[in-house]
């Protein structure tokens, strides 16, 4: 009898053990870590994404300020030279006005005294275009357009506080 007692026991302790075992397994399913874990990742990988998205929205935004920049000065540049190619027309139109004058005069003139009266006036004319169209001794002939290199590369900090206001 206690030989059916003590096997009993020994029975109804090893069926509360394997009783605490699945207990133990059907909460650490339920309750499984796994989930929590997976869920933080994809809130980071959506966050860095967003970041990312930002950061390169921003960069794109800052180029195309750069090329507008970049263009307006072409633009300039362009109306310049083309306001230089028109003032040289003109300047070579009245010299060579001033040249043929003075030839016709020339094949008219009489005497060397009148000869050299009219070169003297034709060179003085000829002084007098120079320098109307000689550009300023301070002004460059010129403005030189600033490139891409000109604009400051924006420094990234290594700090994570970095533009928080802190």
């Amino acid at each position: 009898m206690q030989e059916a007692e003590r096997r009993a026991r020994v029975e109804g302790e090893v069926r509360l053990q394997e009783e605490r075992l699945r207990l133990d397994a059907q909460h650490r399913a339920k309750h499984s870590p796994v989930k929590a874990v997976l869920t933080v990742a994809g809130i980071l990988v959506v966050i860095g994404g967003g970041l990312g998205y930002k950061m390169y929205s921003q960069h794109q935004t800052e180029i195309a300020a750069q090329r507008a920049q970049l263009a307006k000065v072409e633009a300039e540049k362009a109306k310049v030279e083309a306001e230089k190619a028109r003032a040289e027309a003109e300047f070579r139109t009245q010299m060579a006005r001033i040249q043929k004058d003075m030839d016709a005069r020339l094949a008219t003139a009489k005497n060397d005294e009148e000869r050299d009266r009219i070169r003297a006036e034709a060179a003085q004319r000829q002084a007098a275009i120079k320098a109307h169209h000689a550009p300023a001794k301070g002004e460059k002939e010129t403005p030189a357009a600033p490139s891409m290199r000109n604009f400051k590369k924006r420094e990234i900090s290594d700090s994570p506080l970095d533009g928080l206001g802190l």
